[in-house]
């Protein structure tokens, strides 16, 4: 145990002078360590950097990332902190746009439980003993919807920023709420029945001759809406188009249709909202 403190220290130390220095390792500096089985290496291309300057030390490398991982193994490392912080500072930022299709993209994401081939030295297991899977999602498919949240390395292994998976997260509650205002505006002020996407009522006068008209009510969410009358044999004679949203009444020329039971339906956004009997005489 002193020889790996010995070995931290003397790590520090170097690396404390070359942030001092601010000069890259050349000839002359202390490159390699071995003690009892432990090193520590910096490339002459590469530096790994220490800055105990400030109150919380930072640390950095030649690259933008630092990477937990086990070269001898080729398995990455976990690590175990009380808060996690990501620089987010709007003064850094430019081309800001909000994001969109929230709900979409969470819809659209699958996750799911499984088992690292190569788990490394960890073993996660419950209470008794049972193994333990992770969870999560898989990159690949992750990249197919949210591409920016996915990075491949130089080694091309993939990785997720789960991070960049919360605004969208965010976005599709948005979109949930909007949708639940907007049912809840559909609502009776006074009624704790929500109001049907139409209604549909029995036409006036009936038996009809020569004109009949049909009351209808159309919520203003609907895009579309049409009556659509038919004869016993299932053969449609009239379709009107109903363009006005909320309470209306429909007027039917039926004076083109023979004598007879006739059926009439109304139909708002491809769905059938209800159907009615009426009688034509000559």
């Amino acid at each position: 145990m002193r020889k790996l403190f010995t070995l931290i220290s003397l790590s520090i130390i170097y690396l404390g002078l070359y942030a001092q220095n601010k000069t890259a390792p050349g000839p002359g500096h202390l490159s390699h360590i071995d003690i009892a089985g432990y090193w520590y290496t910096i490339k002459s291309n590469n530096f790994f950097q220490i800055d105990l300057t400030p109150a919380n030390p930072r640390i950095a490398g030649t690259g933008d990332q630092v990477v937990f991982y086990n070269s001898n193994t080729s398995t990455f490392n976990s690590i175990q902190v009380k808060n996690v912080y990501q620089y987010s500072d709007a003064r850094a930022k430019k081309d800001i746009q909000p994001l969109s299709d929230g709900l979409y993209k969470v819809l659209n994401l699958s996750p799911v439980s499984y088992n690292w081939i190569n788990p490394g030295v960890e073993k996660r297991t419950t209470e008794e003993g049972t193994p333990l899977k992770d969870i999560g999602f898989l990159a690949q498919d992750v990249e197919a919807i949210i591409p920016e949240a996915v990075m491949t390395d130089n080694e091309g292994k993939k990785l997720i920023n789960y991070s960049a998976v919360i605004p969208y997260l965010v976005e599709a509650i948005k979109d949930l709420q909007s949708q639940i205002e907007r049912l809840e505006a559909e609502k009776g002020s006074n009624s704790s029945i929500d109001k049907p996407i139409a209604v549909l009522s029995q036409n006036t006068p009936n038996p009809s001759h020569g004109t009949t008209t049909i009351p209808v009510e159309i919520s203003q969410y609907a895009t579309s809406a049409s009556i659509q009358i038919y004869n016993l044999q299932g053969i449609q004679v009239k379709k009107i188009n109903v363009t006005e949203k909320g309470k209306s009444e429909v007027q039917i020329n039926t004076s083109d249709l023979k004598a007879g039971i006739y059926m009439y339906s109304l139909i708002v956004d491809n769905q059938l909202i209800n159907s009615r009997r009426m009688v034509v005489t000559d």
